[in-house]
């Protein structure tokens, strides 16, 4: 069985991981992110195991997981190392480095229940958004240009490890011309119609918007979109995009 190798701050490998932690530019160049939640580290190394980078971990978590299999390309680090690595404010003692996934656009094609994104810029709310459409078997998610990153650190962890649903990165045009002949819905508290009322059919598209200025004209244009506000108190103004989320796929896809 493998054993971590102990290596220094100076080493190639760390000195990488730190930057993708906190440096966006690099990660999009370098085509990489950053994972430090254990459970979804073990579920993307036996999923996407030859994405799979480098691996960091502390001694104290290679000593409490001794049947962990680590791959090869995984190093031991010392305590303030992780520190240098870690954005958690209780880290688990274990990252990992992967290449970003890639999917064919015929993916996308036939994907049924469909999330875009739409100049959602805070990746917590980004984060939070996925992992709701993850928990209500969305096929697919659609970041579009000007979005936050969702490989960001701070997207990751909202998701907790729900990277399952595979994502893609398109412009507007791009993605009307894969998905324009699908219905659309976005939620907007001016609608007329209801979305507890609404019957939705086996295959759409949602599109939520950015926190400050909601989705943009040019999809609420589109003849194939329908806007749908959720009934709430009226003390309250608005809600959050990632609660506003959450109850969307809540009604859309139970039985009614």
């Amino acid at each position: 069985m493998f054993r971590p190798v102990p290596i220094t701050d100076q080493n190639p490998s760390f000195k990488e991981a730190v930057r993708l932690q906190h440096e966006a530019h690099f990660r999009s160049k370098s085509n990489a992110f950053t994972l430090e939640h254990s459970k979804a580290i073990l579920e993307w190394l036996s999923s996407h195991k030859t994405n799979c980078v480098s691996v960091f971990c502390t001694d104290s978590f290679a000593q409490n997981h001794l049947d962990f299999e680590f791959p090869k390309k995984t190093y031991l680090v010392t305590d303030s190392m992780f520190k240098k690595l870690s954005r958690l404010e209780t880290p688990q003692g274990l990252l990992a480095v992967f290449k970003k996934p890639s999917y064919p656009t015929e993916l996308l094609k036939k994907a049924k229940k469909i999330m875009v994104l739409d100049r959602v810029q805070n990746p917590s709310n980004l984060g939070a958004l996925i992992r709701s459409a993850t928990a209500f078997y969305a096929d697919a998610i659609v970041v579009l240009k000007g979005s936050a990153d969702p490989f960001h650190p701070q997207a990751l962890q909202a998701m907790a490890g729900c990277l399952n649903t595979p994502i893609f990165s398109l412009s507007l045009s791009e993605c009307d011309d894969i998905l324009g002949q699908k219905p659309w819905f976005y939620l907007d508290p001016k609608a007329k119609k209801v979305l507890g009322d609404t019957p939705f059919p086996d295959s759409f598209c949602v599109v939520f918007g950015s926190e400050g200025q909601g989705i943009s004209d040019a999809i609420k244009q589109n003849p194939q979109c329908t806007g749908l506000k959720i009934a709430h108190s009226e003390s309250v103004e608005s809600l959050n995009v990632a609660v506003s989320g959450g109850i969307f796929w809540f009604e859309a896809t139970k039985k009614r």
